[in-house]
């Protein structure tokens, strides 16, 4: 065995391993998301619920409206789509929706960190 194939193995354990990882970190991600998006149609469903066991007069419209709007929650995020193993190994293509949101996510968070430590600043130079 030559010194360079003596390492090939391991070199594809490795990649088996980390890729699989990544894979798990994605379905934990979405199955938090999906958790997300039911906690959200059950507190709009139950907030409707409410209004009807209290004995307010809720139309028609209201009802399908907040009857539409907790079907559609999470309804964009991934459907049940199965997984190859390319994208396993080489990952997932970003939309163009996709990129535009985790930018302006950041943007917004690059802005509470910076407004957060400007606050601080400030209280330091007061004191």
């Amino acid at each position: 065995m030559t010194p360079r194939s003596r390492y090939i193995p391991e070199l594809i354990y490795a990649l088996a391993f980390s890729s699989i990882s990544v894979h798990l970190l994605w379905q934990r991600r979405a199955a938090a998301t999906d958790r997300r998006h039911y906690s959200a149609r059950i507190s709009i469903l139950g907030e409707l619920e409410a209004r009807l066991r209290a004995g307010e007069v809720v139309s028609d419209s209201e009802v399908a409206r907040l009857r539409r709007l907790a079907e559609t929650v999470g309804e964009d995020t991934h459907s049940g789509e199965s997984i190859g193993w390319r994208e396993v190994v080489f990952g997932r293509k970003e939309s163009g929706m996709e990129r535009e949101g985790k930018e302006e996510l950041e943007h917004r968070e690059l802005e509470r960190v910076r407004n957060e430590l400007l606050r601080a600043d400030n209280n330091t130079q007061k004191s």
